[in-house]
């Protein structure tokens, strides 16, 4: 009986602590500066962790080099941005001709429930 117990208690951890599928991101949720081609972004999706986080993916492709600054901020339930240290900066980024380039980033917040990404070519 202990082997049972001990069996169905791992299967639910194990369930427990898998991780949710991307979601799309509504466009309204995302804010390209004008000087970006939007040829550039292919695809951006959104989820929560297993620790609860909100987490985002955005896939960049171009057939030309493009260099971008992006900054993610991390919006809670009330519109407020959540300030954080880690997000304060504009980032960098290279996208070389016809080769895919994902950003991934994870809020440092639980309270974390949108996002807003400035983009701009450099």
């Amino acid at each position: 009986m202990k082997k049972v117990f001990l069996l169905a208690l791992a299967g639910a951890l194990f369930v427990g602590c898998a991780s949710h599928p991307l979601d799309k991101i509504d466009k309204s949720e995302f804010n390209v500066q004008s000087s970006l081609d939007k040829d550039v972004i292919q695809d951006y999706k959104k989820r929560r962790n297993a620790n609860d986080l909100l987490e985002v993916e955005i896939i960049l492709k171009s057939s030309d080099v493009v260099d971008i600054e992006y900054k993610i901020s991390w919006i809670d339930s009330y519109g407020f941005v959540l300030r954080s240290a880690l997000d304060e900066r504009y980032r960098y980024i290279r996208v070389t001709p016809d080769k895919e380039v994902v950003i991934t980033a994870v809020a440092t917040d639980a309270r974390a429930t949108n996002i807003k990404i400035d983009m701009k070519e450099k």
